[in-house]
């Protein structure tokens, strides 16, 4: 079914935002307070940084490649939720595919969860977990973040390198800075 798709298991916490997030927000005055939200997507909105889900889509479109939520965001939410989000955001047509399961066992990792999942799909071979953790095997392909800043840059470019490119788009040039 996904014999040439290019996975990323997708955690949220440390890689679509970051400890200098908040530290900016707080020093900034404008931390929210979950009490008072109504809005189903503001979750998406205060605790997603722009930047790193823009990086992230950046690679996404450099790659080819679909998302598996592997995020302790992904318990008590459908995929729905995640491409209404997303859009929400600015990323219509958010490529999610799946989320893996959440154990129930205390001792499980998960990087229990990804194999669980790559088990279903034995097809898959490409895929790199995206995580700001370390509770993976030293066999998986973990792509590790750090915490303080999310996704960056040169951890897009890296990732990229990875799973390898799809689309060369020469007028990127013109975008970036010197």
């Amino acid at each position: 079914m996904y014999s040439d798709t290019k996975i990323i298991f997708l955690d949220i916490d440390g890689v679509l935002n970051s400890t200098g997030l908040y530290v900016s927000r707080k020093e900034l005055g404008i931390l929210t307070k979950r009490i008072i939200i109504d809005n189903k997507y503001n979750q998406f909105k205060d605790d997603i940084d722009i930047v790193s889900l823009g990086l992230l889509k950046y690679i996404v479109r450099k790659t080819g490649a679909k998302i598996v939520i592997s995020s302790a965001w992904r318990v008590g939410k459908t995929k729905e939720i995640f491409i209404e989000g997303f859009e929400w955001l600015g990323w219509k047509d958010f490529p999610i595919i799946d989320m893996t399961i959440v154990t129930t066992k205390f001792n499980d990792m998960r990087g229990d969860e990804v194999n669980e999942w790559l088990e279903r799909h034995p097809d898959i071979k490409n895929y790199i977990i995206l995580d700001d953790s370390s509770d993976f095997y030293s066999y998986q392909n973990l792509y590790k973040t750090d915490a303080r800043t999310g996704l960056v840059y040169a951890d897009a470019e890296n990732i990229i390198r990875l799973l390898g490119e799809v689309t060369k788009d020469e007028s990127e040039e013109d975008v970036y800075c010197e």
